[in-house]
């Protein structure tokens, strides 16, 4: 029934969400193997709640640590749910529009918010108050690491992330556009400035944003729930039709009919058709946010049969040689100076002989590229 432990890992999560009772894990998988997925695709904790329904537990350490994992995760959420209501109080009483979306909706469709780990707090609001917004954040001790006129992306106390963005995607995502004014879609909380995305944009934003991970570094276990969960809880209340035009629009109608299928036969009732293996451990290889691995792979396969020729060859001249942007963003004296690119490569080869850290990270993106496996 279970070849390896991810199915196992899926199995344990489904039964969480349906509240089932699961199935004692085979003699030939290992629970610390699970345990270990679990972790790298931020679902230890959901499937916690199997693990202790169980009559073949794993062994005394092993489910200590997992039931911390869970703690941790319950008190994560907690944090994260605190860190919100202030941010949000903050922005009203600014009189700065706010809506949020991602993971503090996405919540609000489990079983149990706490449930879906998040990893940070994403908010959209007018492009005129960004800056306005940037500064409250720094009034609430969060420490500004990106910044730039779409963006602000902060971090707290306690591990709290903090993405604010000025439109659902950004002008270089193929969806740009796709979605209209944030604030037109959504309804106003009375007496406030926040306001709350229809379902139906909520679903659609969910799943482009899946979408938009899956086609470029991959999609892990815990954003296919994610798609599970859109279907079972919002399916009946959207304008399906309206979202099926869009996709078929934008020409990703068949990623979602995938994600959907794979989601539906891991936790739903939906029983399996077409060969979905390679997906489905293409998916498992993502991990939580997707891998450098996988994005080489994904480009791999989009790209034509010339440039398929010379497909790892480009890939180590772009990281050898990498783009002027690129450099300015990595190298901001380069940007003051206007540095050409040829200067641009000089100054960063310079400073790389005395950068060990990122000269090993370089040396492992070349063997991820030389290690690509291509047809």
């Amino acid at each position: 029934m279970f070849n390896n432990e991810y199915q196992y890992l899926v199995h344990l999560i489904r039964c969480a969400l349906r509240d089932e009772q699961p199935v004692e894990m085979p003699e030939h998988l290992s629970f610390q193997t699970v345990f270990e997925y679990g972790k790298e695709h931020e679902v230890a904790n959901i499937a916690f709640i199997s693990v202790k329904k169980l009559k073949n537990k794993p062994d005394s350490s092993l489910y200590t640590e997992w039931k911390s994992i869970f703690a941790l995760s319950m008190q994560r959420h907690y944090r994260q749910m605190a860190a919100r209501d202030t941010i949000v109080a903050a922005l009203n009483e600014a009189g700065i529009r706010n809506v949020e979306v991602q993971g503090t909706v996405m919540k609000t469709l489990y079983p149990q918010p706490e449930w879906r780990m998040m990893s940070d707090i994403d908010f959209i609001i007018d492009k005129d108050n960004l800056n306005a917004a940037e500064q409250i954040l720094k009034k609430l001790d969060y420490d500004i690491y990106s910044s730039n006129d779409c963006e602000v992306d902060a971090f707290g106390k306690g591990a709290i992330a903090v993405e604010l963005h000025t439109d659902f995607f950004d002008k270089d995502s193929v969806f740009y556009g796709t979605i209209s004014d944030v604030f037109e879609s959504s309804t106003i909380v009375d007496g406030s400035y926040s306001y709350t995305p229809s379902q139906t944009v909520f679903y659609l934003y969910a799943l482009l944003h899946c979408i938009k991970h899956y086609v470029r570094k991959g999609v892990g276990i815990r954003r296919v729930m994610d798609m599970y969960i859109l279907s079972s809880r919002l399916g009946d209340k959207v304008d399906l039709k309206y979202i099926d035009e869009v996709l078929k629009k934008s020409g990703y109608k068949n990623d979602a009919d995938i994600l959907f299928e794979i989601a539906n036969i891991w936790f739903g009732d939906l029983k399996g058709g077409r060969d979905l293996t390679q997906i489905e451990e293409n998916i498992f290889l993502s991990n939580n946010h997707g891998t450098r691995q996988m994005e080489f792979k994904n480009e791999y396969d989009r790209a034509d049969g010339t440039a398929k020729r010379f497909f790892k060859l480009k890939k180590i001249i772009s990281l050898v040689f990498p783009r002027k942007e690129h450099i300015y963003n990595s190298y901001p004296f380069c940007k003051e100076h206007n540095y050409p690119i040829v200067l641009c490569w000089v100054y960063r080869g310079i400073r790389l002989l005395f950068a060990n850290k990122k000269r090993g990270t370089i040396a492992y993106r070349l063997s991820e590229i030389k290690n690509l496996k291509t047809k």
